[in-house]
Order: C-alpha cells, then structure tokens, then sequence
C-alpha cells in the first residue's frame, strides 16, 4: 500500500505511529499524523511551521493520556476511521486526471485538512493558533 508514498510522507506516517505508540493510544488520528508531518522534514512540515503549527504547540493541544494508559506501549497501532479517510485523500489527491503521482506530505496534509470527518486535525491546528485557511490555500491542488 505504501509503495507510492514518498520518503517523507513515510517518515511522516512513522512518527504518528511513535507519538501514539508513547503516548500509549489506542490507535492513530488526524491530529497524530499533524504531529507526525511537523517531525517529516518535508514539505508539509516548513508550510505547517510558516502557518505557527509545531511538535510542541501540537503535542500540547493533545488531550491528556488517561492514568491507566501510561507506559502502554504497542507496535501494532490502526489508524482509526479517520485517519484512514486522510489517507485515502491523500492518495485521491495524488491520482489526477494524468494518471497516478507520488503521495507527497503535502498530499497529507491536505487530506488531514479536508477529509477529516471529525474535525480533529483542523481544530489541533486551530488550538496550535495555525491558519486552518492559509493550509488549505497552500495545499489546494
């Protein structure tokens, strides 16, 4: 499945699976992957800091972790439905009209921002005091 996905988005998709698997959740969300794509050192990561997203400010907009979830620790962590529909955006984004390209950490982020059903990565870069509308203007295809 990851085959057409970048290095960077791969890294990117890396580091939301370290974040939940530190923070001991149970699974992977839109605001993980906004953690995940700040640590990438790709595209996504330069236009999140240009909008005043970063790691801290987002690991600081997450919800506490639950007292029994702390040092639970798992290498086999799912993407919850929503992170899948990011996902699924993404490479949506990535297959135009011309045929298939490579899934880029733009094309993350992008799906983060539109396809997030719940709103969570939207509102994590809100409470980071990000420009949800300037993200969604440098990602437009």
């Amino acid at each position: 499945m990851y085959e057409r996905f970048t290095d960077g988005s791969r890294r990117a998709l890396t580091e939301a699976k370290n974040v939940a698997s530190e923070r001991g959740d149970s699974f992977i969300t839109p605001s993980h992957l906004i953690l995940g794509l700040t640590l990438s050192s790709a595209e996504a990561a330069t236009l999140l800091e240009r909008a005043g997203v970063t790691f801290a400010g987002v690991s600081a907009s997450l919800p506490p972790l639950p007292v029994d979830s702390a040092n639970v620790k798992s290498e086999a962590i799912p993407f919850d439905d929503d992170a899948k529909e990011v996902l699924q955006e993404a490479i949506r984004l990535a297959t135009p009209a011309h045929g298939p390209e490579p899934i880029t950490t733009r094309h993350l982020l992008a799906g983060a921002l539109r396809a997030d059903t719940s709103g969570s990565a939207q509102a994590t870069v809100a409470r980071c005091g990000g420009s949800v509308e300037q993200l969604l203007l440098w990602t437009s295809p």
